[in-house]
């Protein structure tokens, strides 16, 4: 069974529009951890919304025993680029809630939710503040209200504010491949874009549409969630010896680029695994919502490679 830490890149992408299970998969990715290798996961949110659906495994005082340690960013951190880029270096709180470095023997994978998060967060910090000044941005892009004794302030974004945040998310996720743990994955929701031809793509939100397009780069897998429909017959809550339809969206996990068929456009959305070259076709299109599930086949595909390596190399020596 293979259980190599490398050093080199290893962050995934999950992304989704909101209800197609992000946050789930981050428990899913939890469970695969603790399953394989006895180690915990580490969570870093910056999403309003929290981590609900899986705050059954997240350790707190009433459970010590939940093998998710969770920190949340929100519009209350003072300086949330610094602790992004902290948490993204393997920095965590101690037992004074300051950050520093950490031990991370006993943590086996990180998951950041999300780069559409991260980013706005970052931005709406930097709309904020009046001790930086943006090139490019015209000195009396904000609006000042004096309602009350403090009065409140509000700045306008212009584009070197876009391209500062999707550089910094660049070296966010990037600085994340070099953890030293087994997994990284990073979530976003989608939206529509150009890639570096010029061609329509739906991708991974960051802020703005330049980075959409390139982030694949950035990752090993990239998978993309949807909800699709499917009909079903339910008890009708007027007449309860009838059956009436309903359609409900059921999300599924695409592995491989693929198109909405309703889409009259046909406009692409991104999605890749990533795993040894000689198991390739073996990738189903899609999965049920299930990144630990991902995990356990291309676990499986890389011992089975190294299996037919091995007995290739065997036989050239006879």
């Amino acid at each position: 069974m293979t259980t190599t830490i490398t050093l080199g890149p290893k962050a995934d992408c999950i992304y989704g529009r909101t209800g197609s299970t992000k946050t789930s998969q981050v428990g899913h990715l939890a469970e695969y951890i603790w399953e394989k290798f006895g180690k915990r996961t580490r969570l870093v949110s910056a999403s309003p919304g929290g981590w609900k659906p899986i705050e059954h495994m997240v350790a707190n005082e009433d459970n010590p025993q939940g093998f998710i340690e969770a920190q949340h960013l929100s519009l209350m951190t003072s300086f949330p680029l610094e602790t992004i880029t902290r948490y993204c270096q393997g920095w965590w709180p101690g037992k004074d809630g300051k950050l520093a470095r950490s031990d991370l023997s006993n943590v086996g994978a990180y998951a950041f939710e999300g780069m559409s998060d991260f980013a706005t967060l970052v931005m709406s910090n930097l709309l904020g503040r009046t001790d930086i000044s943006i090139p490019g941005t015209p000195k009396e892009s904000f609006v000042q209200d004096r309602g009350t004794t403090e009065g409140m302030r509000w700045g306008f974004s212009g584009m070197a504010h876009y391209g500062f945040i999707q550089q910094r998310i660049y070296e966010a996720v990037t600085t994340t491949n070099h953890l030293p743990v087994n997994k990284v994955l990073w979530t976003a929701y989608d939206t529509d874009a150009k890639d570096s031809n010029k061609r329509q793509i739906y991708g991974p939100m960051i802020i703005g549409e330049a980075m959409t397009g390139q982030c694949g780069g950035w990752f090993g897998a990239m998978l993309h969630l949807t909800l699709v429909p499917q009909s079903a017959q339910v008890e009708d809550p007027v007449d309860k010896a009838k059956k009436i339809t309903v359609i409900r969206r059921v999300p599924i996990m695409f592995l491989r680029e693929h198109v909405d068929p309703d889409d009259p456009y046909k406009v692409p959305y991104t999605a890749k695994p990533r795993g040894p070259s000689s198991k390739w076709k073996e990738w189903p299109d899609f999965m049920l919502p299930n990144i630990g599930d991902f995990y356990r086949k291309l676990d499986k595909m890389g011992d089975e490679a190294i299996a037919e390596m091995r007995a290739k190399m065997a036989g050239g020596k006879k």
